[in-house]
Parts: structure tokens; C-alpha cells; sequence
């Protein structure tokens, strides 16, 4: 990973829309569609925004079984809300 940490900010806060405009829990699987990033850097990114608190881990049902994801908190939405 590059050390602009400017990237890095656009790609959490890109992050952030993304949870915020689905308005429910989204697959890391998707997630990184949307980042087109490797699946470890975008795991950095949504590791970095849980340590903000700013999302959380969920279980995401994917037909039958579940898999890993996220979703917006409180303090997440107001970020996004005050952007």
C-alpha cells in the first residue's frame, strides 16, 4: 500500500457514502468492488473506520449462509451528514 494518506481518506469517506446510501449491512466482497482495491487494503480501510467507530463488523446473509461485512453507526452517519 502507498503511504498517501490523502488516498487513503477519499477511499474510508468513499467507504462511508457507500454504507451510508445502501442503508443497510454490505458484504466486504462489495465493498471492494466499489474501492476496485485489493481485498487486504480495503479490509485496512474498513479496519481503520472501526477503530473510528464510525462502522461495524456484521454478518451479512448471502443466500443460505453468511459472510463478512459492515454497516454505518450513529457516529457515522452524522460524519457523512456533516460532510
Amino acid at each position: 500500500m502507498s503511504a498517501d494518506k490523502t488516498e487513503y481518506k477519499k477511499i474510508q469517506f468513499a467507504i462511508l457514502k457507500l454504507l451510508f446510501n445502501n442503508a443497510r449491512a454490505t458484504s466486504l466482497a462489495d465493498i471492494t468492488k466499489m474501492t476496485q482495491k485489493p481485498k487486504s487494503d480495503t479490509q485496512y480501510h474498513c479496519d481503520v473506520l472501526t477503530e473510528q467507530r464510525l462502522i461495524q463488523s456484521v454478518s451479512v446473509p448471502v443466500g443460505e449462509r453468511f459472510t463478512d461485512g459492515f454497516s454505518i453507526t450513529v457516529l457515522g452517519r452524522k460524519t457523512i451528514m456533516e460532510q
